[in-house]
């Protein structure tokens, strides 16, 4: 089986899925590709991989693009040209 709790150093990849709660299909994607490796030993080729299901489940619980304090977190990554006043509806990347 897989280990659980804190992730083994170095992580070889890192995969995660649902950035937007309603493109919920790559958390699926991402548990299907977690109960194979499980299955199947050797599945990993003694890689290190974190799999992040749902990096926004309360958006997948809700089905909205935007977390629940309604930041589209996926355009909330720190970039060197970030403006507060760049903001539309469908593109909200948050106050911070």
């Amino acid at each position: 089986s897989l280990p659980s709790g804190p992730a083994p150093l170095p992580i070889d990849t890192l995969l995660m899925g649902a950035f937007h709660g309603d493109e919920g299909e790559s958390a699926l994607l991402l548990e299907r590709f977690l109960a194979y490796a499980q299955g199947t030993p050797d599945a990993l080729g003694g890689k290190a991989v974190l799999v992040v299901p749902a990096v926004n489940p309360d958006g997948v619980v809700l089905n909205t693009r935007k977390h629940a304090a309604l930041v589209d977190i996926n355009r909330n990554f720190p970039v060197a040209n970030w403006e507060l006043n760049a903001m539309a509806e469908h593109y909200h990347g948050g106050p911070w």
